[in-house]
């Protein structure tokens, strides 16, 4: 009777702690999983597969179980990583930086940042090519205006001739 009890107090224990550590939870065993995830990532099983995408920000990486294998991309966000099994592995980008918490044998690697081959200029190639120069504004000149025409002369009146 106390080993039944036992057994259920141990799941009903795990079910909640897993439940509570991870809003994005894995379960299972030999799963392959690819995202981009926010808040909380839980990996609960053996030997699965976890890819986490450019853009996410996690809080905190979970893993519970053994062998489970994750990579973190470049321009993730990434503050925790706990661990608690024995021959999981989380492969981060080296200027990531990271809190760890572990219980068992555990590894981070830390690859490095993928370089681009650098070009060689020669020197009028290393600054763009100078703009076209600017045109000065086009002015529209109104045609002189004409003339006014003169007044009539005055008219003057003259006296009936008799």
């Amino acid at each position: 009777m106390k080993k039944i009890w036992l057994g259920t107090s141990l799941m009903l224990g795990l079910l909640a702690y897993t439940a509570g550590c991870a809003q994005n939870a894995r379960l299972g065993n030999s799963g392959q999983w690819t995202g981009q995830y926010f808040g909380d990532v839980g990996v609960v099983g053996h030997g699965n597969t976890l890819l986490i995408q450019r853009g996410s920000r996690v809080w905190k990486l979970s893993i519970q179980g053994d062998n489970n294998f994750v990579t973190v991309e470049e321009g993730v966000t990434l503050n925790r990583i706990e661990f608690w099994g024995n021959g999981n592995t989380v492969s981060i980008p080296e200027n990531l930086m990271v809190r760890e918490t572990e219980i068992g044998g555990n590894q981070v690697i830390r690859r490095p940042m993928e370089r681009r081959p650098t070009e060689d200029y020669l020197p009028g190639e290393v600054l763009p090519p100078e703009p076209p120069p600017a045109k000065a504004p086009h002015r529209v000149e109104a045609p002189p205006p004409e003339p006014m025409p003169e007044p009539p002369p005055p008219k003057t009146e003259e006296p009936p001739l008799k």
